[in-house]
């Protein structure tokens, strides 16, 4: 398995693993607006009020400790079964006509976007050379359209899940892979880090061979590019089915303006 391995793309220091984020049912009952409002009520759970400033404050503060206890960094991302907050604020915050793709639903980026940067800037000031990192997942991929700047503290992961993973991002007739590339650079627009979750296999299934070479020759080069610090390559050890294109992409993680055709014949030449 070649999890969480660091491309050489100006690279970080750490990278921690994705740590879902709630806040502990014991604020409910003093402070229920710190949850997210599910329908017309503040429900008691994961789910929290992201445009309330206090809520970010609790993160912020529980950073700032880590970063006094000597850690470098740390990373949030929702909990999967997590909803989004209903209230006024928190609408308002979203943009009606920038629908996500991944859910077919309104983007929840520009909200994510106010959250970060209100974490960022707390950072910035009480906890200097701290990184955040956030996983964007559906429903929050997409970069924001209302949010024009970030803290150069956090660094944004955007998976693939929901995009295209097969053919190069450079091709002109794959709408999916033209807005991956949109939304990688529509994130590196706004001042702060980005890096790439991948998959190095066929999500749908893994056991099918597939080649996935001018995939990996087109995008780890785009995205040294683009200013992404780092690369999450989710793998399976399965050579036989992936060999080509996974060592491509192991040998350009660590060296991203390599030659690639150089790579695969030196490939071709020694392991076949």
């Amino acid at each position: 398995r070649l999890d969480r391995a660091l491309a050489r793309l100006g690279g970080l220091d750490e990278i921690p693993a994705k740590d879902s984020w709630s806040l502990p049912g014991t604020y409910f009952k003093k402070n229920a607006e710190y949850y997210a409002q599910l329908g017309r009520k503040r429900a008691r759970g994961k789910s929290v009020c992201t445009s309330n400033p206090d809520v970010a404050r609790l993160f912020a503060d529980a950073y700032v400790a880590m970063s006094k206890d000597g850690k470098k960094a740390a990373s949030m991302r929702l909990p999967n079964d997590s909803n989004f907050c209903a209230c006024d604020a928190c609408k308002a915050l979203d943009v009606p006509d920038c629908i996500d793709p991944g859910n077919g639903a309104v983007s929840m980026s520009d909200r994510m976007a106010h959250f970060l940067k209100a974490i960022g800037e707390i950072l910035s000031k009480e906890a200097p050379g701290f990184t955040l990192h956030f996983y964007c997942q559906a429903g929050y991929t997409l970069a924001p359209r209302a949010v024009t700047k970030l803290p150069d503290n956090l660094v944004i992961w955007v998976r693939t899940m929901h995009f295209c993973r097969l053919h190069g991002v450079g091709n002109p007739d794959c709408e999916s892979r033209l807005r991956y590339r949109a939304t990688m650079e529509g994130w590196a627009k706004l001042g702060c880090h980005t890096a790439c979750y991948d998959y190095d296999y066929n999500l749908a299934e893994c056991t099918v061979p597939i080649s996935k070479i001018t995939y990996v020759k087109e995008n780890i080069p785009f995205l040294k590019k683009t200013g992404c610090v780092a690369i999450n390559m989710d793998s399976v050890s399965g050579w036989n089915l992936y060999g080509p294109h996974s060592y491509l992409a192991d040998r350009l993680m660590w060296k991203a303006d390599s030659d690639p055709d150089a790579i695969l014949a030196d490939y071709y030449e020694k392991c076949v």
